[in-house]
């Protein structure tokens, strides 16, 4: 089963597009932060939705909290403008809002971002 559930912060304002076949669709990042041991990272992570999570997320602004269910993807390499080069990394490829998701309109302002606590922390134990 291939399902990851995901909370965060968006990195940037949505791109909205439509397909070819008129669905909506959005393009963006996603920052989880997290700390474990008194050490704190962020967690970029690539970002694909369709349909009506296309239409609720194109509607927020970079900053605003978000909960996401979907799948977890590959993003291909690729060189920029400047010529820096972008390795290989991992998206997502969102098909619904989570649960919990923060009730925000997209003309309120951003939630800052918050530490999440940590996988190894909440499942593990230690």
């Amino acid at each position: 089963m291939n399902e990851l559930k995901i909370d965060g912060n968006l990195g940037r304002d949505p791109s909205v597009f439509t397909t070819s076949t008129g669905k909506p669709m959005v393009s963006c990042s996603i920052a989880h932060n997290e700390e474990y041991n008194g050490v704190k990272k962020t967690i970029w992570v690539s970002l694909t939705c369709f349909g009506e999570a296309a239409e609720k997320i194109g509607q927020l602004k970079k900053g605003a909290k978000v909960s996401l269910i979907g799948k977890l993807d590959t993003t291909k390499a690729y060189t920029k403008k400047d010529g820096t080069a972008v390795p290989e990394g991992l998206g997502m490829v969102a098909f619904k809002l989570g649960d919990d998701q923060p009730k925000q309109s997209a003309a309120s302002e951003p939630a800052p971002a918050t530490n999440t606590g940590s996988f190894f922390e909440d499942e593990i134990g230690f």
